[in-house]
């Protein structure tokens, strides 16, 4: 604890291993339920509060419950000056750990992993089931949904992996949907836009060939928080929040074929103000995630100059930021994924 000597006799006692939630504390997640403060409590963050004055990241909110867990024992002398890991499964919120009064910190996933193939992928938050799981197949794609807690920040990202042979429709969605996710990148917006005011520019490319998908375009994410966060989102019901620079939302725009194949890619992306002038204040995104799309599964033909330039530009900031954190033979491997389209 943060504290050696802290005096934890007035606490309750939980059994381990337990999902703290069903024990009675706070409120269950991911169970098809409203979060307490939606439609109620707009959470917003303290830099999109009138009279900002520039003092913290977040403001207080009237539903922010915060728990407090102690556990005591003696390391085993046979473990003694070996690495110890601590893990907390399930860990989606912002999390510290002390040991004996001293910070050690935590990071961790921040959501159980969405890891679906084929047809399976067509479910857009699909869990394996055992005897419903699939096998991996030198055809079609995978996707693959995932972030993790790290102190300087909480990521999110979904990529779609070509796994071998794709026929035309699967190369027609893949490209279809890496359009809008493309177009939602490069938008500019005015002061006072809502998210469901643009969430259209990234579904249009896929309305164009009437497709679409089911669920939001972008939610906020919280920074060493919650991974789903507020007050902002992406998507097409009104939610009454400007979208203001500083704010992090994810752009996830799919495509799902049942009984076929699902399609998602997933950026982070960051507003921040572009320009002012006489017609107001404008803002737009700035994309944080560092990962290559496989652009063997794309349909170049589909592809305008302006989305292969914003592709190019992406990849080579890709490869320039991550290769140098690589040996040799996985920079030259980058090298080849990031090479540019034409």
């Amino acid at each position: 604890f943060y504290k050696e000597d802290y005096d934890y006799s007035g606490f309750d006692k939980i059994e381990v291993p337990k999902h703290i939630e069903l024990a009675g504390y706070d409120k269950l997640h991911y169970i098809n339920t409203m979060y307490p403060w939606e439609g109620h409590i707009f959470r917003r963050p303290a830099y999109s509060l009138p009279g900002w004055d520039g003092k913290g990241m977040f403001s207080e909110a009237d539903y922010n419950p915060v728990g407090s867990y102690i556990k005591i024992f003696d390391l085993d002398e046979t473990m003694r000056g070996k690495r110890i890991y601590i893990s907390f499964e399930g860990v989606e919120q912002a999390m510290y750990v002390w040991l004996n009064g001293v910070f050690i910190g935590y990071a961790e996933d921040s959501f159980a992993n969405i890891s679906a193939y084929g047809a399976n992928a067509a479910l857009p938050h699909y869990s394996a089931i055992p005897g419903e799981d699939a096998e991996l197949q030198p055809r079609g794609f995978y996707l693959i949904d995932s972030g993790g807690q790290y102190t300087h920040g909480t990521t999110d990202i979904t990529r779609t992996v070509p796994l071998g042979e794709l026929t035309r429709l699967e190369k027609e969605d893949y490209t279809t949907v890496l359009k809008g996710m493309i177009a939602l990148s490069r938008c500019i917006f005015p002061k006072g836009t809502k998210g469901c005011n643009i969430d259209a520019i990234a579904r249009q490319p896929l309305w164009q060939t009437c497709r679409n998908y089911g669920h939001g375009t972008g939610h906020g994410i919280g920074f060493f928080l919650n991974v789903h966060e507020g007050p902002q989102a992406i998507r097409q019901e009104l939610k009454n929040q400007d979208v203001v620079p500083g704010m992090v939302t994810s752009d996830e725009p799919g495509l799902y074929r049942e009984g076929s194949h699902g399609i998602r890619h997933e950026n982070m992306i960051l507003c921040i103000p572009v320009s002012k002038n006489e017609f107001g204040e404008w803002y737009g995104f700035e994309t944080l995630t560092l990962c290559y799309f496989d652009t063997s599964a794309l349909l170049l033909d589909l592809l305008s100059e302006d989305e292969k330039k914003w592709l190019n530009d992406y990849h080579k900031t890709v490869y320039e930021k991550t290769a140098p954190y690589l040996t040799p033979e996985e920079a030259q491997w980058l090298a080849e994924k990031t090479k540019p389209v034409l």
